[in-house]
């Protein structure tokens, strides 16, 4: 009875440390790190919480799959379907996902520290309070994207499609945006302090009371870019820059040296060419600024009314 007794032990004790590897195998790919599942089908797969960080899952299929809170460090996802998968607060950082795609992925409160996202095509992908510090979006294409409060210090996102993406209260510090498309995007409130954005479509983009000192400008494309209350102390912009009648600025705006009088003077030449409303006047009926068709006197009377001190001058 004793020898029956300790051997039914040791068959428990086998079968349980057997049996979850074998629970967690779904279409021969095994559920564990280091695994090696090329091209699986893990759609609508259940995997909250697993361990699959080295797993290479290049080329799979994960629509839907729910990856909540998964370990999946260093994992391999290139070109892999992702389409509608949760990923919420998964654990990514340095893992590969070039070329992945698929529509309305969440990845909030991820951590893709050091990931390779470049030429992911996620539209419409929501990356909100995700951590991406130090990954990779080239050529990236995320529009309509999700990115409010996400870290992407010192990101590379260069030719990168983020038209109409949700950047609010995002964190650029130091990021290069060059020749990326923000069309419409929304980066109120963001930190864009040493941001490069050379050659950047910043049509209709909206920077309202975003931080961008010292970042530049240069080559980019302003055109209707709304910097009402924006930080752009130090931020360098091209010869011509302000010379588009739609760049509009307020009074909000911080300016600092030669782009606030470069303002100023385009304004003062130009103002009856110039639609911009430059800020709201607090005594007058309407907004004080340059509008179409107004003569120099009209102007400098509608300045007197805001701020006495230009009152009998020219605006220099």
């Amino acid at each position: 009875m004793r020898h029956f007794l300790t051997g039914a032990v040791i068959a428990i004790l086998l079968f349980a440390t057997a049996s979850p590897a074998h629970a967690m195998s779904v279409n021969g790919c095994p559920i564990v790190a280091n695994a090696v599942c090329v091209g699986v089908n893990l759609d609508g797969a259940a995997l909250q919480g697993v361990d699959l960080s080295g797993a290479d899952l290049t080329g799979a299929t994960l629509r839907v799959a729910d990856l909540t809170g998964a370990n999946m460090r260093l994992v391999r996802l290139n070109s892999a379907d992702l389409t509608g998968a949760y990923l919420t607060g998964a654990t990514l950082a340095g893992a590969f996902l070039a070329g992945a795609t698929g529509d309305l992925a969440q990845f909030t409160r991820a951590d893709l520290t050091g990931a390779d996202l470049h030429e992911v095509n996620l539209t419409s992908a929501i990356f909100n309070e995700a951590d991406l510090t130090g990954a990779s979006l080239d050529n990236a294409l995320l529009p309509n994207a999700d990115l409010r409060a996400a870290t992407l210090n010192g990101d590379s996102i260069t030719g990168a499609d983020l038209t109409k993406a949700n950047l609010t209260d995002a964190l650029l510090i130091g990021s290069d945006l060059s020749f990326t498309n923000l069309t419409g995007a929304v980066l109120w409130g963001s930190r864009l302090t040493d941001a490069q954005f050379d050659g950047a479509n910043l049509t209709d983009t909206n920077f309202f009371q975003a931080d961008l000192r010292r970042a530049d400008l240069r080559g980019a494309d302003l055109t209707n870019a709304n910097f009402s209350g924006a930080d752009m102390r130090g931020v360098r912009l091209s010869a011509n820059a302000l010379r588009n009648p739609q760049f509009g600025c307020d009074k909000s705006t911080t300016w600092s040296g030669p782009n606030r009088r470069k303002l100023e003077r385009y304004c003062q030449l130009h103002g009856s060419d110039c639609p911009i409303i430059l800020w709201p006047c607090p005594t007058a009926e309407r907004p004080c600024g340059y509008l179409p068709g107004e003569s120099t006197a009209q102007k400098l009377v509608m300045l007197a009314q805001c701020y006495p001190e230009y009152a009998g001058r020219p605006w220099t």
